[in-house]
């Protein structure tokens, strides 16, 4: 026995909101992008003075461990990498590339 189509599953979305407007975005249909925006922490070695190899460097590792006690996983992790992804139609898509930053120089 063939599984018929009434037995496909629950059938994929058609559209999805745009993340600025709200407006739906066909799927499929070329009405809209997909904006994938990742930041990373300065990936560039620290600089070391001579203050700090002097320091006591187990002191100094006591005190980051005290601060982060405070701080979720959640919120540690955002402050090294984080990832935003947002589904934007044509229109919005067109204003958002024009001035991604909101601080148009006109």
């Amino acid at each position: 026995m063939t599984a018929g189509p009434d037995d496909a599953g629950p059938a994929a979305p058609t559209a999805v909101p745009c993340s600025r407007c709200g407006r739906p975005v066909g799927l499929g249909r070329g009405e809209g992008y997909l904006v994938d925006i990742r930041a990373v922490a300065d990936p560039t070695p620290p600089v070391f003075t001579g203050d700090d190899l002097s320091a006591d460097a187990t002191r100094e590792i006591q005190r980051l461990l005290v601060r982060l006690r405070g701080m979720s996983p959640r919120r540690v992790a955002d402050q090294v990498y984080r990832r935003r992804l947002f589904c934007l139609c044509n229109a919005c898509y067109a204003l958002w590339s024009a001035d991604p930053f909101g601080v148009s120089r006109t």
